[in-house]
């Protein structure tokens, strides 16, 4: 209840009130006693809001004005001088009008509110008035739980602050699917539906609204039958949805269940990564329609390319043997080998050059059946032996007694096998030796590896040499289109296997055709 401000005027002077020292003087001491070991703090003003009594624990608490703290001393006049001398730290408003404040809440029945003193703990001040008219008021100390209060707070915001920083839109439903935590990219992401991003919205709703009002390409033919889709796979949350907004974004949704029930959402924007991925689909299609411009110029031109050089060939072969009679001049004959070495050169390029553009297109397919490497790589042998003689080099081939038999496309195996040992005995020197072994290592693969004493290639290099065309040493004699090994390294690939290269400049290298252990077939097998 509320004192009636004009029922009675209070003695005049601080002091002249004798019902006040009456009382004061019949309360037993072990009362007193006991209320000034409390932890709370305790205060007793009477009817004309006036000090009568306080214990040690409130003294405590508002010392910068424990000298007013005797009986008869006006609430006001306490209040006053607790804002002057610096008692609280709320500093934001005048004295008067922090007086002003404080003397309303005091005039009410009953009335709960916090405040800091100025050595920074907190109280819950709580005042009620007796129906007596008198105020009896209460003081707990409640710095502890008000930091913990704080340092939550301040969590809060550091968590808060941290979702809102994320590039990634950010939504928690609880239970019942109603939005209960978001950031600001959420709401970013979804401008139609702003007016409904609040605690408590429901998911279904948030999702049809945003469906009606044309948020979602996916919905504009059939708004309920997406809203539907997109319902059920909400309850599963357990994938990812792509989805195209009517503004030309694309937002990939992840959601996810927390063990408690809550359904977790992320929304990432991948437009530009969608934009990129149109570009590159657009780049492979042209790619490949270059590629197989390239591949069908490359059949044609090796056709209308092979028939002249075969002639070339085939007639300067004839010439050069003689066959329809003598050639008067020797230097005829000279230019004869010539013609007949460079179509022969020529047609082998032609022959690379198909075959890598039929390799890049995936066009080649390997016809397989057993192939015995012993008579494989000494067909090989025989086609570089004229050259390795001529230039004083000596071939070694250290094959097993019983050498394997592969499962293998014959002809593109002789082909790895004929452009490894012929690049080995175009680098090696003269007087050098070029090395062919042929066995199984302890996995079951099968491995042919043709090791020469040649000049040996830069570790920086041995990628570069597997790429098509690419020449290390343009300038010397033993130039090529760059083709062999590359053709060599595809053509194993297809075959499951690989092209392994070991080099030391000055000493040598070593190229190993590795083919995997299932295509080894033992003999009698077969």
């Amino acid at each position: 209840m509320s004192r009636p401000r004009n029922a009675k005027k209070p003695p005049a002077g601080p002091l002249a009130f004798p019902v006040e020292r009456a009382i004061l003087s019949k309360m037993d001491s072990v009362i007193a006693d006991v209320l000034d070991q409390i932890s709370e703090g305790f205060v007793l003003f009477d009817d004309f809001d006036r000090f009568v009594f306080c214990n040690e624990t409130y003294r405590g608490f508002y010392w910068k004005v424990a000298d007013l703290l005797v009986p008869g001393t006006p609430f006001e006049v306490i209040v006053r001088a607790s804002a002057e001398r610096g008692q609280f730290t709320d500093s934001s408003h005048s004295v008067d009008t922090f007086v002003a404040h404080r003397m309303h809440m005091h005039a009410s029945d009953f009335c709960v509110h916090e405040h800091e003193l100025c050595d920074g703990r907190w109280l819950r001040v709580v005042e009620r008035r007796l129906q007596n008219g008198w105020v009896l008021g209460s003081r707990v100390d409640i710095t502890e739980a008000k930091r913990r209060e704080q340092a939550l707070h301040k969590s809060e915001q550091y968590f808060r602050d941290a979702l809102d920083a994320l590039q990634e839109g950010f939504a928690l439903f609880d239970a019942d699917d109603r939005l209960i935590l978001w950031n600001e990219k959420y709401r970013e992401l979804f401008p139609v539906i702003d007016d409904l991003i609040a605690p408590g919205a429901r998911f279904d709703d948030l999702i049809r609204t945003a469906a009606y009002r044309g948020q979602n390409v996916e919905a504009l033919d059939d708004a309920d039958e997406w809203i539907a889709q997109r319902l059920e796979a909400h309850s599963r949350a357990t994938g990812a949805y792509e989805h195209q907004f009517s503004d030309g974004r694309h937002v990939l949704v992840m959601e996810r269940r927390t063990a408690d029930g809550r359904t977790l959402s992320t929304y990432v924007d991948i437009t530009t990564l969608k934009v990129r991925e149109e570009e590159l689909r657009a780049a492979k299609i042209a790619a490949e329609e270059a590629s197989g411009a390239k591949t069908d110029f490359l059949a044609k031109m090796s056709h209308e390319l092979r028939t002249p050089l075969n002639a070339v060939i085939g007639f300067s072969d004839t010439m050069r043997q003689e066959l329809l009679g003598p050639i008067g001049n020797p230097r005829y004959r000279e230019y004869l080998n010539d013609i007949y070495d460079s179509g022969n050169y020529l047609l082998s390029l032609v022959n690379d050059l198909l075959d890598l553009s039929k390799i890049e297109a995936s066009q080649m397919a390997l016809t397989e059946r057993p192939v015995e490497l012993s008579a494989l790589i000494g067909s090989c042998r025989r086609m570089v032996e004229l050259r390795a003689d001529a230039h004083n080099i000596r071939l070694a081939f250290e094959l097993p007694p019983d050498p394997p038999v592969v499962r293998a496309d014959e002809n593109a195996l002789k082909k790895i096998v004929l452009n490894i040992l012929a690049n080995a005995v175009k680098f090696t020197p003269k007087g050098g030796a070029v090395t062919v072994r042929c066995d199984c290592d302890g996995t079951g693969e099968v491995m042919i590896s043709v090791a020469d004493t040649g000049g040996g290639i830069p570790a920086e290099d041995l990628e570069r040499v597997l790429q098509p065309f690419v020449q290390l040493h343009p300038a010397s004699d033993n130039t090529g289109t760059g083709l062999g090994l590359p053709i060599a390294k595809a053509l194993a690939e297809m075959h499951g296997g690989k092209l392994e290269l070991r080099s030391t400049v000055g000493t040598g290298t070593t190229v190993t055709l590795r083919l995997p252990a299932e295509r080894r077939i033992a003999r009698g097998a077969r």
